[in-house]
C-alpha cells in the first residue's frame, strides 16, 4: 500500500518554513524467509564456466518489492551492510565484492560489498533487515556438495527447494 505524509507548517529553529510537501512511501512487513539464500560460491577456483569470483546468490520468494538499503549480511560474524537495491517479487539477486562488480557485467541484478569472502570449508551466514530481524540463515559445509569432485572448487552450492527452508544438508547440492 502507497502512504502520503503531508508536511505543513514546518519551521526549523531559525523560522525557515519548509514548503508544503507530500512525499510517498510504501511499508512493507518483512517475514522470516521472505528472502532466502539460494546459492553460494565459496570456491570458485578452479573456474568452470563462470568467473573466479565467490558470490552469493538471494531470492526474494515474496509477492513484495523490498527495499535492502541497510539490510546485513553477515558471514561468520563479520557483517556487511547492503547498498540501496529494490528487489522485486520473484527475483534474485547476486552479491560479490565490489572488485569483482566487473566480471559480471551481463548480469543487471547484482551488488557489490567490501570485503566480501566465504570461507570454501563452510560458514555461518545471516541476513538481517534494518531492524535486525533474521530474514534467512544457514550453516553450509563442503559437505553439501555430496559430489567429492565438485567440492574441490569452480561449482556453486545451491538450494534444491528454495521453499523448504529447514532441509538443511539434503536441501542443497553442487550445481550442474
Amino acid at each position: 500500500q502507497v502512504y502520503n505524509l503531508h508536511i505543513q507548517n514546518l519551521l526549523d529553529l531559525c523560522s525557515n518554513e519548509i514548503r508544503d510537501t507530500v512525499l510517498q512511501f510504501t511499508y512493507n512487513n518483512i517475514d522470516m524467509n521472505d528472502v532466502v539464500i539460494t546459492e553460494i560460491m565459496a570456491d570458485p577456483s578452479p573456474a568452470v564456466a563462470l568467473p573466479e569470483v565467490e558470490y552469493i546468490e538471494l531470492y526474494n520468494r515474496s509477492s513484495k518489492t523490498l527495499e535492502l538499503e541497510n539490510w546485513n549480511l553477515s558471514i561468520n560474524g563479520t557483517t556487511k551492510y547492503l547498498p540501496r537495491y529494490s528487489i522485486k517479487p520473484d527475483s534474485f539477486l547476486v552479491i560479490v565484492a565490489h572488485s569483482n562488480l566487473d566480471e559480471f557485467t551481463s548480469l543487471q541484478n547484482i551488488i557489490g560489498v567490501p570485503s566480501f569472502t566465504l570461507p570454501n570449508e563452510g560458514a555461518d551466514v545471516v541476513l538481517r533487515d534494518t531492524s535486525l530481524n533474521i530474514i534467512n540463515q544457514l550453516t553450509y559445509s563442503e559437505r553439501w556438495y555430496h559430489d567429492v569432485e565438485k567440492e574441490n572448487g569452480g561449482y556453486a552450492l545451491e538450494i534444491i527447494d528454495p521453499d523448504n527452508q529447514c532441509g538443511g544438508f539434503y536441501n542443497w547440492r553442487a550445481s550442474e
